[in-house]
């Protein structure tokens, strides 16, 4: 019996850690080929992925609803191949939004798909 329990909290653990955050909630469940080509851009606990520069943050992040703070970290700007210390506050809203403030050059708005990507019937 204790084995039937632990599976299923070890799947909401999962999908938990699994949450897609991305700049424009539109490309949710999209194909990855119209994904790449519209260039989009997403926030994982460990930073942030984008064609033209990414950000890894000095330790993992979770985005719960109410959080204000600041986060640091290291980005890469793969157009002028640089490497740069960033500081960016962070702020997610009751509907799951985060924005993060910051002289980043990427996308301030991430939506999770969860809760704002379209569903399809």
């Amino acid at each position: 019996m204790r084995r039937l329990i632990a599976i299923p909290a070890l799947l909401i653990a999962s999908a938990a850690a699994a949450e897609l955050y991305v700049d424009n909630p539109g490309l949710c469940d999209a194909e990855g080929a119209v994904q790449e080509l519209a260039d989009m851009t997403t926030l994982t606990p460990n930073g942030i992925d984008a064609h033209l520069a990414n950000c890894e943050w000095d330790s993992p992040q979770t985005y719960p609803d109410g959080r204000k703070d600041t986060i640091t970290g290291v980005c890469y700007d793969h157009g002028e191949n640089r490497t740069y210390t960033v500081s960016a506050d962070i702020e997610v809203n009751d509907q799951g939004r985060v924005t993060i403030f910051g002289p980043m050059g990427l996308p301030e708005f991430y939506f999770p798909c969860s809760r704002w990507g379209y569903k399809t019937p």
